[in-house]
């Protein structure tokens, strides 16, 4: 067993953090800058705030993201950063705070006494260089890091790690899903449920009291509203054929901040997803009726890929695919890395997260790099719109064997004698 201590190799992959980190922020001071165009529109939603009110302000994220979003603008203000028609103060302390929550996230891996280790440290500090500089320009890194502190905290302190989850679902939803896997264990499903239940009471009381009942269920309604997003699973073979015959097909930029595609077939897309969504839900609902019917309430391997499976779902059947949604899993596949104890399973998770990097490279590829050829129709949009099927393959593959390795898992764990449970390392 590796001690705590940072040992040469984790050392080397620290200094690989910091050097591809300098990295990433050059990319998003210069070639990149494109990725930033979501903090202006926070910038600017958060600085009518006062006037329209939080009913109206940010609707498509729950209440708790919002103020996430305001504690780096309420900072800047406070410091006399903010002048009118300028957000590079507000830029400047999100990036920071997204470099923060990264580094204190490398910082726990480094720590881990796992085998494991070196390859989930590794593979994190791969991760973010490979999406891209889209990576601190979006905060979905928060609740992607806060899912995977979740896991890492389960085994030690599970009512603290649900409560980790549930603010990470309070920021953005879809860490719920991680909670009935969490929650499997008979021995602290009590604590599992606990700590949930008081973090999300809290949390879906408060947004009530200051929004109303709209404001609370906006961030889904706004989903349920959304069209086809041109980056979705769904949407793969309209683009391919849009990228052969761009006249049949209309690719344009929604209400929804979002380019989207219309034309023959986009119904059946839009229907096919909810299918696959319903379908994909019956399958995790599935996996979690097996881990709640355990003696043990499943091995770590077993909460680990269940974990994995029920969000690898959820962006695959989703009919919106931004490139920032791979920011759930990377933390994640770096957080099971660590927690699963079975040499097999360390093996065959190395294999997905390997395939989750390459498609992390692709999503980089597809945006910002190249995405004028999906946005519009150019001698080389068949190209970029292959990298993007190919990302899409990718991620569907992820899903089955996701899917495929927690129920394995959970086999497993039905045959073997029970063992204590400490997830986290």
């Amino acid at each position: 067993m590796e001690t705590t201590r940072a040992g040469p190799p984790a050392r080397r992959l620290l200094a690989a953090w910091a050097l591809s980190r300098l990295v990433l922020l050059a990319l998003l001071c210069t070639g990149e800058q494109i990725v930033l165009g979501d903090l202006a529109y926070f910038e600017d939603s958060l600085a009518t705030l006062g006037a329209r009110g939080l009913e109206v302000t940010l609707v498509e994220y729950p209440l708790p993201a919002v103020l996430v979003l305001a504690v780096p603008w309420l900072l800047a203000q406070a410091l006399g950063l903010i002048d009118p028609g300028l957000v590079e103060s507000y830029v400047v302390l999100v990036v920071g705070a997204a470099v923060a929550t990264d580094a204190v996230f490398t910082w726990l891996l480094s720590r881990s006494e796992s085998r494991n280790r070196g390859f989930a440290l590794g593979a994190w500090v791969a991760a973010l260089p490979l999406l891209g500089a889209l990576a601190y320009a979006r905060f979905d890194i928060l609740p992607g890091v806060l899912a995977a502190v979740a896991l890492l905290l389960l085994g030690r302190q599970p009512r603290v790690a649900a409560g980790v989850a549930a603010v990470a679902a309070g920021v953005k939803l879809w860490p719920a899903l991680l909670l009935p896997a969490m929650a499997a264990s008979r021995r602290t499903r009590a604590d599992v449920v606990a700590g949930a239940a008081v973090v999300g009471t809290v949390l879906a009381v408060g947004s009530w009291m200051a929004g109303g009942w709209d404001r609370l269920v906006s961030p889904l309604t706004w989903q349920l509203e959304r069209g086809l997003q041109v980056e979705s699973v769904a949407a793969t073979p309209l683009m391919l054929a849009w990228a052969l015959e761009p006249h049949a097909w209309t690719v344009s930029y929604s209400q929804f901040h979002a380019f989207e595609i219309a034309g023959p077939g986009a119904g059946v897309a839009l229907a096919a997803s909810t299918a696959l969504g319903v379908a994909g839900l019956a399958v995790v609902a599935t996996l979690w009726l097996r881990l709640w019917r355990q003696e043990a309430g499943g091995s770590p391997e077993a909460v680990a890929w269940t974990c994995l499976a029920a969000v690898t779902v959820l962006v695959v059947s989703s009919k919106v695919l931004s490139p920032q949604y791979l920011l759930w899993l990377l933390p994640m596949a770096a957080a099971a890395l660590v927690v699963v104890r079975s040499e097999e399973a360390a093996r065959r998770l190395r294999h997905w997260t390997v395939v989750l990097l390459a498609a992390a490279a692709c999503t980089h590829l597809v945006f910002p790099l190249f995405y004028a050829g999906v946005m519009h129709p150019l001698e080389w949009s068949p190209a970029v719109v292959l990298v993007l099927a190919l990302r899409n393959v990718l991620v569907i593959w992820l899903l089955g064997v996701a899917v495929r390795e927690a129920w394995r898992a959970g086999a497993a764990a039905r045959s073997r004698e029970p063992i204590p449970e400490r997830v986290a390392q």
